[in-house]
């Protein structure tokens, strides 16, 4: 909606923040306070090894971040989705729409969206990421094969919300894409991790389950 084509060509129209260590994006005190991560949808698929060193946002224009998801059988139904998200300020919460993609788009990227979850909130974000879970079974969506997964949301309304990520070595990259389209419809095309501007990305903190149609 707010978008004009060169804004994608802009360096990578999201910021990052990083928590490795000697990196005091907050205070120690702060730090010590915010509650332990609580991951959930262990039982479905994850990429991530639960440690977030880093966490993406948006900077002025509403985006798409999603990963590559992968059920164990075909076709599958998506029954959870797990985000973990993490703030640095006093903005504790967030509103999104959760979009899904197939991967028939470019070179294996996401391509037809198959839905559109919308409104979706956390509350009470802390300042280390923590999974919310959200339950999709009543929603019926049943995939053929691998999806792109994740949140879009404005960044402007929501200011210091991250999406939280996985910048360890050890763990696999996972394919993970952002960006939208001048009117905020189109998949997102820019890829994140070896050769991006963000090359030490692995992972985002999304994971989910699914069930037998």
């Amino acid at each position: 909606m707010r978008r004009g084509i060169l804004a994608q060509a802009a360096f990578l129209a999201l910021a990052f923040i990083a928590v490795r260590a000697g990196a005091q994006p907050f205070s120690v005190a702060e730090e010590a306070r915010a509650p332990r991560p609580k991951p959930d949808c262990l039982d479905g698929s994850k990429y991530d090894d639960a440690k977030f060193e880093q966490g993406l946002r948006p900077t002025l224009f509403d985006d798409n971040f999603v990963q590559l998801i992968e059920a164990k059988s075909y076709p599958a139904k998506l029954q959870k989705v797990c985000i973990a998200w993490r703030r640095t300020s006093f903005w504790n919460g967030i509103v999104f729409d959760l979009r899904i993609w197939t991967t028939d788009g470019p070179n294996g990227g996401p391509g037809t969206r198959i839905d559109t979850i919308r409104s979706l909130t956390a509350s009470r974000i802390p300042t280390r990421a923590v999974f919310y879970t959200y339950d999709l079974s009543g929603y019926n969506i049943i995939i053929d094969g691998p999806v792109y997964i994740g949140p879009f949301w404005d960044p402007l309304s929501y200011f210091l919300v991250y999406l939280a990520t996985d910048t360890s070595p050890k763990t696999p990259y996972r394919r993970s894409f952002y960006g939208v389209g001048i009117l905020d419809d189109q998949p997102p095309r820019f890829e994140l991790g070896p050769g991006s501007a963000i090359p030490n990305f692995r992972a985002f903190g999304i994971r989910a389950t699914f069930t037998t149609p």
